[in-house]
């Protein structure tokens, strides 16, 4: 399979938009086919950031449960990924261990050729503990309850590793989301659709947030084997392996 390089990596610092030349090795987009429908994933837009760390001799501020490699992602598509909710959409970013730390939260609409309008940032720093595995995005305190128009935006999470306004070693990592008006036809397919069915058609129709939200919905009203190898699905497909190797187990 061929591969490109990206070289422009977006970074959101103190409320700056910083733009790095960083090499980023992003595979060709194919469709690939789930448990239950083929998803055909979008080719275009920023790649999306992921970092680890040793916890030695880095992040030292950063209360981190006794292990010496900590990882933290953002659970989204390699690259721009839809939803067709137009309010306040589901997003989720992951830990591999518990972690008691500062996290700046960001979010800010795109171009559509892929850069970033600053003055459309909004962000947030919250203290938080927060166990090992899947989280919530707090989109709520960035934009409360305001209607997305249709355009792309970049979501991040920033571990502040040193304290507010001096330069540190932060992890950084964001991913991408544009928000697609869906037809009148989709809406209605989506009204007569019941929820354990609700995954399959949100992937058929390409709303890749929407999906992996509703199979997070579900298996967090009860575990359901079904459900838990189609979340599996969506991370391996989209290169998420840590995640993958976390929630196998």
């Amino acid at each position: 399979m061929n591969s490109n390089i990206k070289l422009l990596t977006t970074a959101l610092t103190f409320g700056t938009i910083l733009t790095v030349l960083s090499p980023v090795i992003i595979s060709d987009s194919h469709a690939y086919t789930t448990g239950c429908v083929e998803y055909k994933p979008l080719q275009r837009g920023p790649s999306r950031e992921d970092m680890s760390l040793e916890v030695r001799g880095i992040c030292k501020r950063v209360a981190i449960a006794n292990n010496p490699e900590f990882s933290i992602s953002v659970i989204a598509p390699e690259r721009l990924g839809k939803t067709f909710t137009s309010q306040l959409p589901s997003l989720y970013w992951w830990v591999s261990h518990p972690v008691n730390a500062s996290f700046r939260f960001t979010w800010i609409r795109f171009t559509d050729d892929g850069k970033p309008i600053d003055n459309t940032l909004k962000e947030t720093m919250l203290k938080l503990s927060v166990k090992a595995g899947i989280q919530k995005f707090p989109l709520d305190k960035l934009i409360g309850k305001k209607v997305l128009t249709e355009a792309q935006y970049n979501w991040s999470v920033r571990l502040l590793c040193k304290p507010p306004n001096t330069v540190g070693e932060d992890r950084f990592i964001s991913g991408m989301i544009m928000y697609e008006k869906p037809t009148n036809r989709i809406l209605s397919r989506l009204e007569k659709t019941n929820n354990r069915a609700l995954p399959c058609v949100c992937i058929e129709n390409g709303f890749w947030y929407d999906a992996f939200d509703k199979v997070q919905q579900l298996l967090q009203d009860k575990y359901d084997k079904e459900f838990r190898e189609l979340r599996l699905e969506l991370l391996e497909k989209e290169g998420l392996h840590k995640v993958l190797i976390f929630h196998s187990k």
